[in-house]
């Protein structure tokens, strides 16, 4: 089964420009997956792995304030079984950024 996105926020606490992207293929290291909803999901993510790269970008953008939302389900990306998919977003500030994605899945 192929997952669908479907929305990306983005967050920050400052007014400042914050970057945001979609990357597959890349290489994290250590960071624990857990369920995302137990019996609920058949995804799993990790909020503490450590991004070092090796990566291609399915998405990019940039917003100003603090925070962005996009509907991203008309770019047609799937995360496929097995497939490791990072959101990466930061800030030229100095405040906290925080991002967020959300998918669908079908039984």
């Amino acid at each position: 089964m192929r997952i669908p996105l479907d929305y990306l926020s983005c967050a920050t606490n400052t007014a400042n420009l914050t970057q945001f992207f979609i990357l597959t293929g890349a290489t994290l290291t250590g960071g624990t997956f857990n369920p995302v909803s137990a019996g609920q999901s058949v995804v799993e993510a990790s909020t503490d792995a450590t991004f070092t790269g090796g990566t291609v970008s399915l998405y990019q953008g940039v917003s100003e304030g603090s925070s962005a939302g996009l509907v991203i389900s008309s770019l047609d990306i799937f995360l496929a079984p097995g497939e490791i998919l990072v959101v990466r977003a930061q800030s030229q500030g100095t405040g906290d950024v925080t991002a967020s994605l959300s998918w669908v899945e079908y039984y």
